[in-house]
């Protein structure tokens, strides 16, 4: 699993956006990645969050890559502009705590598995 920023530039080359992404990348176990998959939506649901949700299919065989955070931006007037930039990163992880914090929770079942290696 990983979490990761991203600045973006809109077409016009000065606003743009902070995004925050999270994945699950590949396991050499489809059957780890099925059940951490599906053990994150299931947290997601108990706790009623809505950002958190996978694509059809996220944790079918042969699938590799599943993105799961939603409405996951923060608009950036100026993206040259280090104060705004810091600005919306922190307006962003504050508002997606209880996403980060649901997930965590649930990645200490996952700790001594045995087959968590990437491909």
């Amino acid at each position: 699993m990983i979490m990761w920023l991203q600045l973006t530039s809109d077409t016009d080359g000065g606003s743009g956006q902070v995004r925050l992404y999270a994945e699950v990348g590949p396991l050499s176990s489809h059957d780890l990645r099925h059940d951490l998959i599906e053990g994150i939506k299931s947290i997601a649901q108990e706790k009623n969050l809505k950002r958190i949700g996978f694509q059809r299919g996220a944790s079918d065989e042969g699938k590799k890559y599943s993105k799961f955070f939603k409405k996951n931006f923060f608009p950036v007037d100026d993206v040259q502009d280090h104060d705004q930039i810091a600005n919306a990163i922190n307006k962003l992880l504050k508002s997606f705590q209880p996403e980060i914090d649901a997930v965590a929770s649930i990645l200490s079942n996952y700790i001594n598995c045995s087959e968590n290696v990437a491909q």
